[in-house]
């Protein structure tokens, strides 16, 4: 009897340090004070016109806030519960919702080839693989990556879903279900499924199914805002270095990928569903198995980092499980996470350029100040440098285009792994170094935490990189034909012989005309030969002027290829025409031993550095309208 007594007492001790790990109410005066720090120093630095954010606790809205301004000339400020803002990607939590509401009802199978849903079009069968609403939710179709149109200006250019997805349709890079790589034509699919299975538009369903149960009166995915919600829809600014712009409502043709707008009360409605298994009050929007099955991975790249879950975006970190989605637009720039295990919730939007890239840190500092990694570092080992050099090297996304222009985003930014003193050292774009010790032959922990990163091997070499971060994408070596440091030599060389050719030349030949007229040089190249590649060179240089002009234009590319790149595709056609006659008649000089040995040479090189240009072009896609 002694035992159950003494764990009874003990139990009665336990209680109130239980209860003093939970949130008290004043502990959310301090987070509001805390959160209301970051925001604000945040608006100031990165000129942004306005945030809304709330905080879910226990079942209740604990914080609401709006910051700054929905319009800036009409001094309108931010609502949190009726200002809307745009919420991009978050959108697509409402699709999986609708997605799993079907599979619940047996209208929808996730392991059945998603051919049997498609009436319009149907996806090919690049490989033995089919493509299933199971791959689609984990983004691991095998799609590459499309940017292309994903927003629009002008709401002519919304079309119907079936006749958008057959012209936009990504290749299918990969097999199904070998690696995550975020899709938003995958989403896309999804929501074209839904409609057709359910006979309704999905602003519909979305309003019938999700939005009225929920409560949610200040959300829509109509485009553009309905009467009613459209004079609390809030502006998209830019700061253009002195004042603020406000810029031009961004449509999206597939609603269901990004197109809602939502105030941050509408949205802790909806993080309370998601913290009470799928419940609002009375109402259920999936039955307790088909919302567990929403948090079950579906793809595990690696054991260590975080799994590619059905929809849902895995953000844990530290081992605290963390589940939700981010969203970015041009203007508006957004998280929504829940912490399952401690009741609380989070969301946050700016309506500025200025906010890109900023909103997941708030939540990331919003979870180091409060909570703690439960469990202690991964045990280590050691591993020789030698072992470590198979990971060395540059890594990019899986989630690039192969088929378009964009291809050359693949090698802007990579991340950088090298070996150090028995440790990993990981360079990220943007991001101060950080190093990594090994916990088995290819997982490795933070120096200082339990941050994962994993490796995938191939013939002993690592291929693949695996950032617990990033649970709907993978990184892959470059090698081949990727090479960066390859293409830089290229596309300098190239830029060296087009200047020689179009100015250094001509300028030579005048100053031997003019001012050395006695000096005579023996079998220089023949004239013809020197205006074949004059033109040849003329044509590249604007070539890659108009391309590298376009390229500029940075996030308007998205919305359609301008005339100037449009030409500036064409023109490698030209540059490929007068190569050939240079390739021919640089034979002929060789043949004839017309021309000095090294007059031979040099045009020789400058005919097999416009080979790799004209090379180069084509990897990247600049030669036709591939787009």
């Amino acid at each position: 009897m002694k035992r159950p007594v003494l764990f009874f007492c003990f139990f009665l001790f336990l209680i109130p340090i239980l209860k003093a790990e939970r949130f008290q109410p004043d502990d959310f005066v301090e987070m509001e004070a805390f959160l209301d720090g970051i925001v604000r120093t945040l608006i100031d630095e990165k000129h942004i016109a306005g945030a809304t954010m709330s905080v879910v606790y226990d079942g209740d809205i604990v914080i609401s806030k709006g910051y700054g301004y929905a319009d800036l000339d009409g001094k309108i400020e931010v609502d949190p519960e009726k200002t809307l803002f745009r919420i991009a990607s978050i959108s697509k939590m409402f699709t999986w919702f609708s997605v799993l509401q079907l599979v619940e009802q047996g209208k929808l199978d996730l392991d059945a080839d998603i051919n049997e849903y498609l009436t319009e079009f149907k996806i090919p069968g690049t490989f033995d693989e089919p493509v299933t609403l199971r791959s689609l939710m984990a983004h691991a179709a095998g799609f590459e990556e499309r940017l292309l149109h994903l927003f629009v200006k002008d709401k002519d250019d919304m079309i119907p879903l079936g006749e958008l997805l057959p012209l936009q349709l990504p290749e299918r890079v990969r097999p199904p279900m070998r690696h995550s790589s975020y899709s938003n034509h995958s989403t896309g699919l999804a929501q074209h499924i839904v409609e057709l299975t359910s006979g309704m538009a999905f602003e519909d369903y979305a309003e019938k199914h999700i939005l009225y149960p929920l409560e949610m009166k200040n959300t829509t995915f109509r485009q553009p805002i309905p009467v009613g919600l459209s004079e609390n829809m809030s502006g998209g600014y830019l700061f253009n270095g002195s004042e603020f712009k406000r810029m031009y409502f961004e449509y999206v043709p597939m609603s269901g990928v990004g197109g809602a707008s939502s105030s941050a009360v509408d949205i802790a409605r909806f993080m309370k569903m998601l913290m009470n298994k799928a419940c609002h009050k009375d109402v259920c929007l999936l039955d307790s198995a088909t919302y567990e099955l929403m948090k079950q991975p579906a793809l595990i790249h690696a054991e260590g980092v975080n799994p590619a879950r059905h929809g849902i975006m895995d953000m844990s970190f530290n081992n605290i499980e963390i589940l939700g989605h981010g969203g970015a637009t041009f203007w508006f720039h957004s998280v929504m996470a829940i912490l399952p295990e401690h009741d609380l919730g989070f969301f946050l939007s700016f309506n500025s350029a200025g906010g890109s890239g900023t909103t997941r840190n708030v939540m990331n500092k919003l979870v180091e100040r409060y909570y703690t990694d439960p469990k202690p570092l991964h045990n280590t080992i050691s591993l020789d440098d030698e072992y470590l050099e198979r990971f060395e090297g540059k890594y990019m996304t899986n989630r690039r285009s192969h088929s378009s222009f964009f291809k050359l985003r693949a090698i802007e930014n990579p991340t950088l792994i090298t070996k150090e003193k028995q440790k990993l050292r990981m360079d990220e774009p943007r991001k101060a170094a950080a190093w990594y010790l090994p916990v088995d032959s290819t997982t490795f922990r933070e120096k200082n935490s339990n941050k994962m990163i994993a490796f995938e091997l191939n013939d002993g070499k690592a291929e693949y990189l695996f950032k617990d971060h990033f649970c709907f994408r993978a990184f892959e070596r470059i090698k081949g034909a990727y090479n960066p440091d390859m293409h830089k030599v290229i596309f300098r060389a190239s830029l060296t012989a087009v200047v020689y050719v179009l100015l250094i030349l001509p300028l030579w030949y005048l100053v031997r005309r003019y001012y050395l007229p006695a000096r005579k040089i023996s079998k220089p190249i023949p004239l013809n030969a020197k205006l074949m590649a004059w033109l040849c060179s003329a044509c590249l240089a604007v070539a890659y002027i108009l391309i590298s002009s376009a390229l500029d234009t940075g996030r308007e590319l998205i919305l359609d290829v301008p005339a100037g790149l449009k030409a500036g595709l064409l023109i490698p056609f030209a540059v490929m025409f007068f190569l050939i006659l240079m390739i021919w008649r640089s034979i002929e000089m060789w043949k004839n031993k017309e021309t000095a040995l090294r007059n031979n040479l040099f045009y020789s090189l400058v005919v097999i550095i416009y080979i790799a240009a004209l090379w180069q072009l084509h990897f990247w896609n600049f030669m036709g309208w591939r787009f």
